[in-house]
């Protein structure tokens, strides 16, 4: 006859316990809509960043090449000018490893 005692107190609702995941919830809920918001502005800003970042790549390496192959410039720094053209390529390879880390899965 103990049964629908028994029944009862495994149904019942601690409300410690639903506090507990609500507790647990609300740091996720907040990240998600961080992580939305970051990963948006990084999509908008993308073909921007993008054409940029290659476009001065590009600029560099045949203004390196242009001044390297004439030879009239004394100290120009042709190295150095292929660096921050390197440096361009993987600024924007960070910029897509960032988008992907933000990206929603």
């Amino acid at each position: 006859m103990n049964t629908p005692l028994i029944r009862s107190e495994r149904h019942h609702v601690r409300p410690w316990r639903a506090a507990g995941h609500v507790v647990l919830r609300v740091p996720a809920a907040l990240w998600w809509i961080v992580r939305w918001s970051i990963f948006t502005a990084l999509a908008i800003l993308e073909p921007v960043v993008c054409a940029v970042l290659s476009g001065l790549t590009l600029l560099l390496v045949f203004v390196s090449v242009l001044f390297g192959l004439i030879g009239q410039a004394p100290n120009f720094p042709f190295l150095g000018m292929l660096g921050v053209a390197g440096a361009c390529v993987l600024l924007l390879a960070l910029y897509y490893v960032v988008m992907r880390l933000f990206m929603p899965r």
